[in-house]
Parts: C-alpha cells; sequence; structure tokens
C-alpha cells in the first residue's frame, strides 16, 4: 500500500467519525428537545 493513499483514508475515517457524532448528538437533542417539551 502506498504512503499518499494513508491520508485520503484517514480524512474519510474522521469525516465519517464526525458525521456519526452530529447524527448521535442531534437524536440525542431531539430527544431531550421533546422531553422539555412534554
Amino acid at each position: 500500500m502506498r504512503m499518499h493513499f494513508a491520508p485520503f483514508f484517514l480524512d474519510l475515517r474522521i469525516y465519517i467519525l464526525l458525521l456519526f457524532l452530529e447524527v448521535a448528538i442531534f437524536a440525542a437533542w431531539g430527544r431531550l428537545g421533546l422531553i422539555t417539551n412534554v
């Protein structure tokens, strides 16, 4: 495996991780909002 492919995969993993965290935080915020509204 060539080294110049490593940064791309690393950035891809970080992007997917951030996307997952954003969805998780949004879901938790939505549930908290429903709880506070009710």
